[in-house]
C-alpha cells in the first residue's frame, strides 16, 4: 500500500541527499575525456574534493589511477580557469602538475612522472599536441608569469622538447592563444588567437602556418595564413584537421556559430551547411576553459557529428561536410560535451548528462546513410569502473526535480529564457495553499549559461522543498550572438533587471512564493546578486542573498584582476580610461547603504579571478552600517571551492543561512534558530500610519540574532478588530478620564495577549519575553504598563515570570505627553491634505544631525536646532519601493483613534500614562522589578531626541518608578527598523542584556 505523502511546509523537508553527496558526487562537472589517437585508450580526469581538490587521471575503462600516488594534480593555471592540462600518444603521457607548473611525461610501468620543463613556476603551460613524426616535441600554450601583472604576463605558443627539456618560442604577437593542432603529416600547425579588448567568443581568429622541423629539434613556422575571424565582429572556435589540407571550424558570421572548412590549397573558406541554422553549434558558453570538443569527424566518410544548442540544451546533428546535408540525432542527452573519435572502436565516445542522473561518459555508434535521414545510430552508456556509487543509486526516482524551460517576454519585448526545478520529495508535499521558496541561481561568465543537467547541489535544495530557478539573462550565451550582446554596454544592467523580471514572473505563476525568493550566484552571477539588492529597481525583492566570490567594487577589479579577463569590462561596460563614472556608478559596494536584504558571502583566499578584497569591501560596508551580513572565507581556495570540507561547509552554510532568514524550521522543529538552546521573543508594538509588516526586515533576520519577533497590528490596522463607535467617539470627543481608562483597558488588553503568547511559546526553550514599541507605538506601550493593576491575576504573574524588559524606541514627545513646541512637525494647517503624507514620511525618514551637548536641552534652544535633513543621506523612503511602501503602510488607519492619541487635548492623559508606567513606585513593585530601557536613534529628528532627553530628565526629578536606561542608537534615523534592523536588534538585545 502506497504511503500517503506527509504535509509540511515548503523548505522544511527531510531528505536522504546530504551534503557528503554533493562533495562526492561524481557529475558534480563533467569529466575532460582525453582519447590516445593511437591507441585508442581512453582517459578522463576527476576532481578529488576529499584529497585536497586535486584532479587525478583516471584509465576510463578500468576505473584505475593512471599516475602512482595522490600527490599529482594534472591542472594547469593558464588563464586562470585552466583545462586542457594533459595529453596522451602513443601510451605515453604529457601533464601539467598545478603544484610547480612543469610539464611530467609518464609512460605506464614508470615508477614516477618525469619533468620535461624547466624549473620555472612562472611558466604555465596546456592545450598540448604532439608532433606525429616527433613525438618528443610538443607543441604548447606558454603563459608567462615572470612579471605577473595583466600587462605584463605574457602568452605565446612555444615548443617543449621534451628530451632536452628546454621550452623554444614559436608563435607570438597575439595576447592570447588556443588550440594549437598538427596536421596528421606534421607539415602544418593551426591555432587560434586573439587580442585585446576581444574576449574570444568576440573576436577570435583561426591562423595556419608551414612546419618545419631541423633536426629533429629546431621547430619553426612560416607562411602564416589567415583561416577565418574579424576581432570585434566575428569569433571563429574550435578548429581541427579533417585532413591534411582542410581545416574544419566554427564561425558566428551568421549571428550563429555554423561548421565551415577552410582549404589550403585554394586559401578559400566556406559554410558547410546549405543555409545558417540559428543554433549555435558548440558548447552552451564560450571557451572560459580550454579543451573542450564539442564535434567529432567520422574518418573516410566525409561525415561529422556536432553538438548545437536549441532552447538552451543539446542537440545532435550528423552532418555531410561535402553537400551540407543535414539530420538530427535524437538523443537522450540534455547536455553534451568532450566528443572524441575512438578508431579501434570506430565510434564516438563523449560526456553526457540526463536530467535525473550524473554526467555519464557515452558510446555513439554512427552508420551515415542517403538519406541522412535514415542513418543509423545507438548510445550506449560506458560502465563506470571507479567503485564509487553515485550519490543517486538507489534513490527513489520521487527525489529528482525534472527541468522545466521556460521563455518569459521582457518588460521591453525581448525574451528571456530561464530553467525551473520545481520541489521533489516522495515523502512530503506542501500545505494547501503554499507556493515554494526558490533559490534563483544566477550562472557566472557573465556570458556563459545554465545547463539542464542533474546536480546533486541543486538536488540537496529541491528535495527540501525548495523550488530552483536558473536564470538565462541577456549575455548568456548559447542563444546566438546577439543575445548575448544584449549584455555590451549594460552589465550590471540588463542581467539584473532580466533576473527581477523572471523571478516576479514565476511567481505570478504560482511556481515561487514572491516573499520567499533568495538569490544566490557566484564570480559575475555575485556581482547580479549584489547589484539586485544594492542599485537595482526593486532591491528589497529578495528576502535573502549568497554571492559566492562575487564581484563588488568594477573599479577596483578593472586594476586587480588577471590578464585573461583584464579588458572583458571594454565590451560590457566601457574602456575605464575613457569612462571611469559608470564603473563607480555600477559598483554595489558604492550602493552599500541601500542593502538592507540579509547577505551570505563566501569566498576562497586564493581566487585570482575575484580576489578576496572584493568580498571584504562589500562586508565592511554592509557591516560598518549595521545590516545583515555573513562572511566566511575558505583557506587555499580560488575561483571556486575544491576541497572537501570547504564544498560541504558551504552547501549546508548556504541552507542553513535561507531557513533562518526565511524562518523556516526543518520538519516538526521549533521555528527557533537551528540548533539554539534558548532565544529572546520580542513583541513589537508599531507606530503612527504603519503596520506590523513595517517589523519585516527585522523579522527575516531575527533568527540570525538568536531572536523571535511577534509584531502586533494594533486596532483598527490590518487584520486587527477595529474600535466600535462608542470608543471612536472617545477618542474623539471624550473627557479626559474617558480617554486614560480606555487607554488603560487597551493596554490591558495587549498584556493579556502577550501573556497568553508568554503561556504558549515561552517554556518551549530557554529564553526571555520582551515588549519594544517604536514610535506612537510607545503610547501604548505605556498603557501596557500603566494597566498592571486591571490585569487577571494569572496573566500578571505569567507576565511578571517571562517578561524580561519593555523598551521604548525612538518615542516622539508627542507619544510620551510631554509639552510640545512650535514647529514640532512640518504639517501645518496650510499644506494641503494630498501633500502631508508624503512630507510626513520624508520628515520621519530623513537623517539630522544634532548639538547633543548640554546647553542644547533647553526648551528655549529647541526651535534654533531645527536643522535642516542631512543632504548627503537619503530620506528611507526613498529606499523603499512602492510595493513594500503599500506593505507596510496603513496611512488611513492613522487618521482614526491615532490621530486623536496625537492630538493636544491627549497630552494630559499620555503624561498620566507615563508618570504611572515609569515613575510610580506601586507600578514597579507590580510588575516585580521589570526592566525599562529607552533606545533613540542619534539622527532622528529633534521631536524624538527631545523625547529621549524629557524622560530621562523626568526620571531623575521623579527619584522612583522603574530605573530606565537609556542609549542612543549611533547613525540611526527613525526608520533604523528599516535601514539597519541588524544593528537596531542588537542594541535590543544589548539594552536587555
Amino acid at each position: 500500500m502506497t504511503k500517503s505523502p506527509k504535509k509540511a511546509p515548503y523548505g522544511s523537508w527531510k531528505s536522504p541527499i546530504i551534503a557528503d553527496h554533493v562533495v562526492n558526487s561524481p557529475g558534480r562537472s563533467p569529466d575532460e575525456l582525453l582519447v590516445d589517437a593511437v591507441t585508442s585508450e581512453r582517459y578522463h580526469l576527476v576532481g578529488r574534493p576529499a584529497e585536497g581538490g586535486r584532479s587525478a587521471l583516471v584509465h576510463t575503462e578500468s576505473g584505475k589511477d593512471v599516475l602512482p600516488g595522490k600527490e599529482w594534480n594534472v591542472r594547469t593555471g593558464v588563464h586562470e580557469y585552466g583545462g586542457a592540462p594533459a595529453v596522451v600518444r602513443d601510451g605515453t603521457i604529457y601533464f601539467s602538475h598545478r603544484k610547480d607548473n612543469r610539464v611530467y611525461r609518464f609512460r605506464e610501468g614508470e615508477q614516477e612522472p618525469v619533468a620535461v620543463t624547466p624549473e620555472k613556476p612562472e611558466y604555465r603551460y596546456a592545450d598540448f599536441d604532439v608532433h606525429p613524426n616527433y613525438p618528443h616535441l610538443l607543441v604548447s600554450i606558454l603563459e608567462d608569469h615572470t612579471h605577473d601583472t595583466p600587462s605584463t604576463v605574457v602568452n605565446t605558443l612555444c615548443i617543449i622538447d621534451t628530451n632536452t627539456k628546454t621550452v623554444s618560442p614559436l608563435v607570438s604577437g597575439a595576447d592570447f592563444y588556443a588550440q594549437p593542432r598538427f596536421a596528421a603529416d606534421g607539415a602544418h600547425l593551426l591555432w587560434q588567437q586573439w587580442s585585446f579588448p576581444d574576449m574570444s567568443w568576440e573576436g577570435a581568429e583561426i591562423y595556419v602556418a608551414d612546419v618545419s622541423v631541423a633536426e629533429g629539434k629546431a621547430v619553426t613556422v612560416a607562411n602564416t595564413k589567415h583561416v577565418a575571424g574579424k576581432p570585434r565582429k566575428i569569433s571563429a572556435y574550435y578548429p581541427s584537421w579533417i585532413s591534411n589540407d582542410t581545416i574544419l571550424f566554427l564561425l558566428d558570421v551568421s549571428g550563429y556559430y555554423n561548421p565551415w572548412t577552410y582549404n589550403l590549397a585554394t586559401q578559400q573558406a566556406r559554410p558547410i551547411l546549405r543555409e545558417p541554422i540559428p543554433e549555435d553549434f558548440g558548447g552552451s558558453a564560450p571557451a572560459w576553459q580550454l579543451g573542450w570538443t564539442f564535434y567529432t569527424v567520422l574518418p573516410g566518410s566525409n561525415h561529422a557529428v556536432f553538438t548545437a544548442m536549441r532552447d538552451g540544451r543539446s542537440v545532435l546533428y550528423l552532418v555531410d561536410l561535402q553537400s551540407g546535408e543535414h539530420t538530427t540525432l535524437d538523443s537522450p542527452y540534455t547536455i553534451v560535451e568532450f566528443m572524441h573519435w575512438v578508431p579501434a572502436e570506430k565510434k564516438i565516445i563523449f560526456q553526457g548528462s540526463v536530467p535525473n542522473d550524473n554526467f555519464k561518459t557515452v558510446w555513439l555508434s554512427v552508420t551515415p546513410a542517403s538519406p541522412l535521414s535514415k542513418s543509423k545510430y545507438s548510445f550506449e552508456v560506458v560502465p563506470d569502473k571507479s567503485g564509487k556509487p553515485s550519490a543517486l543509486a538507489g534513490l527513489s526516482a520521487g527525489y529528482v526535480s525534472l527541468p522545466q524551460g521556460l521563455t518569459l517576454d521582457a518588460p521591453n519585448g525581448d525574451a528571456v529564457y530561464a530553467i525551473y526545478w520545481p520541489p521533489a520529495n516522495p515523502e512530503y508535499e506542501g500545505l494547501e495553499g503554499e507556493a515554494p521558496p526558490c533559490v534563483v541561481s544566477l550562472h557566472g561568465g557573465p556570458t556563459s549559461a545554465a545547463q539542464p543537467v542533474c546536480s546533486l547541489g541543486r538536488l540537496y535544495f529541491t528535495s527540501r522543498g525548495f523550488a530552483w530557478l536558473d536564470v538565462q539573462y541577456g549575455g548568456s550565451s548559447g542563444y546566438g550572438r546577439a543575445y548575448r550582446e544584449r549584455l555590451n554596454g549594460t552589465w550590471g544592467v540588463t542581467d539584473r533587471e532580466d533576473t527581477l523580471h523572471v523571478a516576479r514572473a514565476v511567481a505570478a505563476k504560482g511556481l515561487a512564493d514572491l516573499k520567499r525568493l533568495v538569490v544566490r550566484g557566484g564570480s559575475s552571477g555575485g556581482y547580479v546578486v549584489l547589484s539586485a539588492i544594492s542599485f537595482s529597481s526593486d532591491p528589497t525583492l529578495f528576502a535573502a542573498a549568497n554571492s559566492l566570490y562575487g564581484i563588488s567594487d568594477l573599479t577596483a577589479l578593472a586594476s586587480d584582476t588577471h590578464k585573461f579577463e583584464s579588458r572583458y569590462v571594454d565590451g560590457l561596460l566601457a574602456n575605464i580610461n575613457e569612462n571611469p563614472g559608470v564603473f563607480k556608478e555600477r559598483s554595489p559596494v558604492q550602493h552599500a547603504d541601500k542593502i538592507v536584504t540579509p547577505l551570505l558571502l563566501l569566498q576562497g583566499d586564493e581566487d585570482r579571478v575575484v580576489p578576496k578584497s572584493q568580498s571584504d569591501m562589500i562586508y565592511e560596508s554592509i557591516k560598518r552600517r549595521g545590516g545583515v551580513v555573513e562572511y566566511q572565507v575558505y583557506p587555499g581556495e580560488g575561483h571556486g571551492f575544491r576541497k572537501a570540507e570547504h564544498v560541504k561547509d558551504a552547501t549546508e552554510r548556504e541552507l542553513a543561512f535561507y531557513r533562518r532568514i526565511l524562518n523556516i524550521g526543518a520538519d516538526d522543529a521549533d521555528r527557533a534558530p537551528p540548533g539554539a538552546g534558548a532565544y529572546d521573543t520580542f513583541v513589537v508594538v508599531h507606530g503612527l500610519g504603519f503596520n506590523a509588516n513595517v517589523f519585516e526586515r527585522m523579522m527575516a533576520i531575527a533568527p540570525t540574532r538568536g531572536i523571535r519577533i511577534v509584531a502586533v497590528n494594533r486596532r483598527n490596522y490590518a487584520g486587527s478588530t477595529p474600535y466600535s463607535a462608542e470608543e471612536a467617539s472617545v477618542f474623539a470627543r471624550g473627557s479626559a478620564a474617558q480617554r486614560r481608562d480606555l487607554m488603560v483597558d487597551e493596554g490591558a488588553r495587549l498584556a493579556g495577549f502577550i501573556a497568553a503568547l508568554a503561556r504558549r511559546i515561552v517554556p518551549q526553550r530557554e529564553g526571555s519575553m520582551q515588549v519594544v514599541a517604536w514610535s506612537l507605538g510607545n503610547a501604548y506601550l505605556l498603557a501596557i504598563l500603566a494597566s498592571v493593576g486591571l490585569l487577571d491575576p494569572d496573566d500578571r504573574q505569567t507576565l511578571c515570570r517571562h517578561l524580561g524588559s519593555a523598551t521604548l524606541f525612538d518615542a516622539p514627545v508627542g507619544a510620551l505627553g510631554f509639552e510640545k513646541y512650535a514647529g514640532e512637525t512640518p504639517i501645518t494647517d496650510d499644506v494641503p491634505p494630498e501633500q502631508r503624507g508624503i512630507l510626513f514620511m520624508r520628515w520621519v525618514t530623513s537623517y539630522y544631525t544634532h548639538d547633543l551637548r548640554s546647553p542644547a536641552r533647553q526648551m528655549s534652544q529647541l526651535r534654533k536646532l531645527q536643522a535642516e535633513a542631512d543632504p548627503h543621506r537619503r530620506p528611507s523612503i526613498e529606499n523603499i519601493p512602492l510595493e513594500a511602501l503599500a506593505r507596510i503602510g496603513s496611512f488611513p488607519a492613522s487618521q482614526a483613534a491615532d490621530a486623536h492619541v496625537c492630538s493636544e487635548g491627549f497630552q494630559g492623559v499620555l503624561a498620566d500614562l507615563r508618570r504611572i508606567a515609569l515613575h510610580d513606585s506601586h507600578t514597579a513593585y507590580m510588575w516585580g522589578g521589570l526592566r525599562v530601557a529607552y533606545l533613540w536613534g542619534e539622527c532622528s529628528n529633534w521631536n524624538v531626541v527631545w523625547g529621549a532627553w524629557m524622560v530621562e530628565a523626568a526620571a531623575k526629578e521623579a527619584g522612583g518608578g522603574s530605573p530606565v536606561k537609556f542609549k542612543m542608537l549611533k547613525g540611526a534615523n527613525h526608520f533604523a527598523i528599516w535601514d539597519a534592523p541588524a544593528q537596531t536588534m542588537d542594541c535590543f538585545l544589548d539594552c536587555i542584556h
